[in-house]
């Protein structure tokens, strides 16, 4: 059972300022404290086109581009509501958490590349990895869990009437999975 291997998520604490005995005074400028201690959402654009205060979004974490291979894996997030345009301690700024599991933001393009030589045509695609913490999960060298990819070439023709074109399957085949040139480097290093 892949849970048994996986180690248990270390959960940080919000990175907020304790503030075991605060005064606070009627003439205290704002205190802007913890603001920076969670992202905000961002307010979503619904079909009547004006924001609704209703709708959000939940933005990519930092460090992550729309096509990191990371998006095919599933997130946690912590939420809570709390104060941002107000004035608030740190420790009141934000309400109770609600953890939420196995969130999957859209999926990057999947890229692939034809190449075409006399010899035939080979196709290349990179396969969803597992990962966490920034480190694979899985070895797909020794055969663990892994996506099986298949590789279909069609071909666009009119049809008999001329009305529109149809696609037509020329040929389909399995992928196999390629050497990790980066693994063979350090393995070669090693020795």
């Amino acid at each position: 059972m892949p849970s048994e291997h996986l180690p248990s998520p270390v959960e940080p604490d919000l990175s907020i300022d304790p503030e075991p005995i605060r005064a606070i005074f009627s003439t205290q400028a704002s205190d802007e404290s913890g603001l920076d201690a969670m992202v905000p959402l961002e307010e979503a654009i619904p079909s009547s086109g004006q924001p609704d205060g209703v709708h959000f979004l939940l933005p990519l974490p930092e460090g992550v581009s729309e096509e990191a291979l990371e998006l095919f894996g599933f997130w946690t997030y912590e939420f809570r509501v709390g104060h941002a345009q107000h004035w608030s301690t740190a420790q009141g700024r934000y309400g109770r958490p609600l953890r939420v599991s196995g969130i999957q933001h859209p999926a990057p393009h999947l890229t692939c590349a034809p190449n075409r030589n006399r010899d035939g045509l080979a196709v290349s695609a990179p396969c969803a990895t597992t990962v966490l913490n920034i480190v694979r999960v899985y070895d797909l060298q020794l055969g663990d869990p892994q996506t099986v990819r298949w590789f279909m070439l069609y071909t666009q023709v009119l049809q008999a009437d001329g009305a529109s074109y149809r696609n037509i399957l020329l040929t389909h085949q399995q992928g196999t999975l390629m050497p990790d040139p980066r693994l063979s480097r350090c393995r070669r290093r090693r020795n």
